[in-house]
């Protein structure tokens, strides 16, 4: 190589390693490349996701975002959604307003903050996919418990909460 003398001892130096041709200059490897090379790896990638999230924070229209996600229960077929969510937040609404400290919350914060109030939607909406779902038990004569897929069109618009009174629905499953 260009620069070293044709002498040098290249085993006495660990940080350089010999190049393979004859014209390349010697390279530099760091003594704690094993250490170095996955740290920078990890912060480009928390970087460039970091910037991702910004960026499509900046360019989303939070309000459609927010209505667009409470619809989704009342969406046609499965949905992975409801079954994983709806449950659990249909729980939490529910002990909260038997909570006379807190009964009061979803009511005054629902015109306040538009995330309570998309949240609220879901929670109702996730009460009426539940009504539909057992209303198509009922027609099919299903059990209770048995899976049911909504038709494509999703839950009929005259599907509400008043609904519950004419089957008779149980607190089993967290309806109010």
């Amino acid at each position: 190589p260009q620069g070293v003398p044709s002498n040098y001892n290249w085993k006495g130096n660990p940080q350089l390693v010999k190049p393979l041709k004859s014209g390349d200059p010697p390279t530099y490897k760091p003594p704690f490349h094993a250490v170095t090379t996955p740290l920078s790896i990890l912060f480009d990638v928390t970087l460039s996701v970091v910037t991702a999230s910004a960026l499509s924070l900046g360019l989303v229209n939070q309000t459609e975002f927010l209505n667009i996600c409470s619809t989704l229960p009342l969406q046609g077929g499965t949905s992975p959604v409801s079954s994983v969510l709806c449950d659990d937040f249909v729980t939490l609404q529910k002990e909260q307003l038997l909570d006379t400290k807190k009964s009061n919350f979803w009511k005054e914060q629902q015109d306040k903050d538009e995330v309570l109030s998309a949240l609220n939607t879901f929670i109702q909406n996730c009460k009426r996919r539940r009504l539909y779902e057992d209303r198509l038990r009922k027609e099919r004569l299903l059990d209770d418990e048995e899976r049911v897929i909504l038709p494509m069109e999703g839950v009929p618009e005259d599907v509400v909460l008043e609904e519950r009174e004419e089957f008779n629905f149980t607190e089993k499953r967290g309806t109010e």
